[in-house]
């Protein structure tokens, strides 16, 4: 069990003690930052109506190549604690499709 919880993605269940219990994550972690990123990217923006500006914008009929860096900077604004690195990676059955590549840790604290 973890001391501050956060909820693992993805979301499921897991036996302790033959209880069901949600898998968790401890907040700060790496695997938070990551999960908290993995949320931001799947997610297109206005898709909450809670939180409208959560998320992305639709990359969909964009003109190739995508812009990285806003990308890149969309994600870290939204979660400051992540370091973000985005690539793009051609597909070899379309040359009108591209796959991203994100890779995201938990920011180092300067100084410390």
């Amino acid at each position: 069990m973890t001391d501050i919880p956060h909820f693992d993605l993805p979301f499921r269940m897991q036996y302790y003690s033959g209880v069901p219990h949600a898998v968790e994550v401890e907040q700060d972690t790496n695997d938070d930052v990551f999960n908290c990123v993995v949320a931001i990217v799947r997610t297109h923006e206005g898709f909450r109506p809670e939180v409208p500006e959560f998320g992305l914008p639709d990359q969909v009929f964009l003109l190739q190549p995508l812009d990285t860096d806003a990308l890149q900077t969309d994600i870290t604004i939204q979660e400051e604690r992540a370091q973000v690195l985005i690539e793009t990676l051609p597909t070899f059955m379309d040359d009108l499709e591209v796959h991203l590549k994100v890779q995201a840790s938990k920011r180092e604290a300067i100084g410390g």
